[in-house]
């Protein structure tokens, strides 16, 4: 009688031992599942992956082991990202030991050589001295006081990025094929944000070398158009001046020179506004403008080239045809496709330009019969620097950069652009589409002020002029001029020299150049205006002519700015407003 509770007390226990291994199981794998959690979140949380797997090794004790640590693939070798140990004291020896490779014949302690886990549930001295060859690291092993290890790789596709090392030590603990499931579980979701860390930083750095080159594109672009623009400067004002002394001689030659300045200029000014284009920093100054004030501005731009070649010209524009537009911006897109039908039309061909009214928009086409397009060019004729076959010689000339800037002005009107060919020797029509303007009231037909003559003004109206610029055949070529115009003019070659003479010339007008040496322009233009009383006119004559370049002369009192090679004649109109007698009747100032 006394066996049979006995029985039942020792069923009853084992009942209960194996009640309690199966709750502590459950609580094993709830605490795992919690950990994973936990690990994903912090995987999740930032793309600083260096801190991401400190924070995991930190999470995998004492779960996992006592010590621990992440060795990480980079380009210049391994590298042991996360140290971390469960003992305060012993933090700063795990922090000492390094990613140690395997030698030869040697087995490997880390996942990372070897490309798969592993566990070592009974390390003893025998284990080091068979499994580490190194003497430093085996020691410091040693002292660390290992007994049990395991160890993963990091995988990503065909890749191992890594390893996780963990390692039980003073607690006595050894680990178990649950630990080690677990822990390549760990490593998996550890590769992912390793590499999505990796890619992102090598987005990031790639945007940064953009971003970089990209400005040194544009300060090296603006440089080089200060630089162009310099020489042609005095080149533009000397047969200005011919042609306003009224020299007849050479006049062949002077014409060849004109026009080849003139498109170098053009070739310039379309590099800086590809510049400007692909920054974003374009700028639409819209306003109500008839269609035949813009294509009088853009026939003239491009009739050096239409003359040069013979091309016959026949234009269709009605008048009352409006747009809100940019006249300066329209004009360039006008006047890009007349050259550019100039450039590939034979000599002695027709070209047409026409527009008109079709429902909300107005259209302007730009026929020619020239050499055509082929098909395979067609989609691809506006991206930038794309041309079509060339011949060896390059007659036609240009960087590819013209319909480029067609397509993104007229993009920024919201209109469009298309280009039409029935292929080779057949001609070619471009067709510009843009919004018709749909205001009421008077209309403004946004024509530009009319340039003044280049006479010299009446006896006694002269002005005082202080022109400064270190180019010295831009300097005496723009003095000559306005000497011939009845100014009294002083040059100076920087701003020290510019501030002695102004001193005692006192000039009402100041053209200054921004490029100078010893002090620039900008910091010239200030020195001027708290110099003398009443301070000069000041107008900007230089090579910069970016929208933040204006922006930057606005700011330091310049009321107008010039691009080199100037316009004479707009030039000259400006220096006569700056009289007493213009300015009473006309206040404004011309535009920037």
């Amino acid at each position: 009688m006394t066996r049979e509770p006995v029985s039942q007390i020792a069923e009853l226990q084992e009942r209960a031992r194996a009640l309690e291994s199966e709750v502590a199981e459950r609580k094993a794998v709830e605490a795992r599942l919690a950990m994973l959690s936990e690990a994903s979140a912090i995987l999740s949380s930032t793309l600083d992956y260096e801190a991401t797997l400190q924070n995991i090794a930190r999470l995998a004790m004492p779960a996992l082991g006592d010590f621990g640590f992440f060795d990480v693939a980079e380009q210049d070798g391994v590298r042991r990202i996360a140290c971390a140990h469960s003992d305060p004291e012993k933090q700063a020896l795990l922090d000492a030991t390094s990613w140690q490779p395997p030698g030869r014949g040697e087995s490997s302690v880390c996942a990372l050589a070897s490309g798969h886990a592993a566990r070592h549930p009974d390390i003893d001295d025998a284990w080091l001295r068979a499994m580490v060859k190194d003497p430093s690291y085996r020691e410091q092993l040693r002292q660390l006081g290992i007994c049990s290890m395991i160890t993963v790789p990091l995988p990503y596709e065909q890749r191992v990025l890594g390893g996780l090392t963990l390692f039980y030590a003073g607690s006595g603990r050894r680990h178990t094929a649950a630990d080690l499931a677990h822990a390549e579980e760990i490593g998996r979701r550890a590769a992912a944000a390793v590499e999505n860390a990796r890619l992102y930083r090598e987005l990031s750095d790639a945007i940064r070398q953009r971003d970089e080159a990209d400005r040194r594109k544009d300060e090296f672009l603006a440089m080089l158009g200060h630089e162009l623009r310099n020489p042609l400067a005095p080149i533009m004002t000397a047969l200005q001046l011919m042609d306003l002394r009224g020299d007849a001689t050479a006049e062949r030659e002077r014409g060849i020179i004109k026009r080849q300045a003139r498109h170098l200029t053009a070739l310039v000014d379309d590099l800086l506004d590809i510049s400007r284009v692909t920054r974003g920093k374009i700028t639409l100054k819209k306003e109500c403008l008839e269609v035949t004030a813009v294509v009088a501005k853009a026939i003239e731009s491009a009739s050096p080239l239409l003359e040069q070649r013979r091309h016959d010209l026949q234009v269709a524009i009605p008048r009352n045809l409006y747009l809100d537009a940019d006249p300066m911006r329209l004009g360039q897109v006008i006047g890009n496709l007349l050259t550019n039908a100039a450039k590939y039309t034979e000599m002695g061909g027709h070209i047409g330009l026409r527009a008109r009214r079709e429902g909300d928009e107005v259209v302007i086409e730009v026929s020619d019969d020239g050499i055509g397009i082929p098909p395979e060019v067609l989609p691809t004729l506006f991206d930038l620097f794309a041309q079509g076959p060339r011949s060896m010689d390059r007659g036609e000339g240009g960087l590819g950069l013209g319909l480029a800037l067609v397509k993104t002005l007229t993009q920024l009107h919201g209109g469009t652009v298309s280009a039409h060919s029935a292929g080779p020797g057949t001609g070619s029509t471009f067709v510009v589409r843009l919004p018709a303007y749909r205001g009421v009231g008077a209309l403004a037909t946004g024509s530009e002020r009319p340039v003044a003559s280049m006479r010299p003004p009446h006896a006694g109206t002269g002005l005082r002029v202080l022109v400064v610029d270190d180019n010295i055949d831009a300097a005496s070529m723009l003095a000559e001029v306005l000497e011939e115009l009845g100014h009294q003019v002083e040059v100076a070659y920087d701003g020290p020299q510019a501030l002695e003479i102004a001193q005692r010339f006192r000039p009402t007008t100041a053209l200054l150049d921004i490029g100078l040496p010893v002090m620039d322009g900008y910091e010239l233009a200030g020195r001027l205006q708290s110099l003398l009383d009443p301070p000069p006119r000041l107008a900007a004559v230089t090579g910069y002519g970016q929208e933040s370049d204006r922006e930057r002369a606005r700011q330091a009192g310049f009321d107008a700015h010039f691009v080199k090679p100037v316009n004479l004649s707009a030039l000259v109109e400006y220096v006569a407003a700056t009289g007493p007698e213009a300015q009473a009747t006309a206040p404004s100032p011309p535009p920037m």
